[in-house]
């Protein structure tokens, strides 16, 4: 064998290049097709449930039963229809495949209502109004109509009976009363 890695003639060198070529191809079959399948769990999957709509603590028991984990993720939201602390979103998404001990990273709602600016409605037809509103997540309630040269037009806005005027905080899902502007003739009818 001596001979095979001291000889300087090119059939050498090929066969010296052939053995390393081989011993890189075997060690990296073994590495890729043995070692790596092994060390990463590659057969055990598990199916991620769909947990939107539970409660934390309901969430990471469910995860926990399947060998998931759960984070939550910093930029939680908030939908006025949903409880404080409710699962809005989750990522992987349900019925995706993951590895056992996987992270599902979960948006929750807020457990006290974000302050928004309230809107400019000064002028604003009730149509608009109601479309500005709902995009900032407030709710519409009452709607009173009183006689006013501004026909059609918001006349004034109020959260639990008191007046509220543009940029002012409100909480979102805050439900605010809208008086309309109408024609003297028309209320009469």
């Amino acid at each position: 064998m001596k001979f095979l890695f001291r000889n300087s003639s090119f059939k050498s060198l090929l066969l010296n290049l052939l053995i390393i070529f081989s011993l890189f191809s075997l060690l990296s079959f073994v590495f890729f097709y043995e070692y790596l399948p092994y060390a990463t769990n590659k057969n055990h999957v598990v199916t991620v449930p769909d947990i939107k709509g539970k409660d934390l603590n309901q969430a990471t028991n469910y995860l926990r039963d399947r060998n998931l984990q759960l984070e939550v993720s910093p930029d939680s939201g908030y939908n006025v229809t949903a409880d404080p602390l409710t699962v809005l979103d989750q990522y992987p998404h349900a019925l995706s495949k993951v590895k056992v001990n996987r992270t599902i990273t979960v948006k929750l709602n807020a457990k006290i209502a974000p302050l928004i600016p309230f809107p400019d409605l000064t002028g604003s037809t009730p149509e608009l109004a109601k479309k500005q509103l709902s995009d900032l997540g407030i709710r519409i309630g009452k709607l009173t109509y009183e006689p006013d040269i501004a026909i059609n037009s918001i006349l004034l806005a109020q959260i639990n009976n008191l007046e509220v005027h543009t940029g002012e905080k409100v909480r979102m899902g805050s439900l605010v009363n809208l008086t309309i502007g109408v024609d003297s003739t028309s209320l009469t009818k």
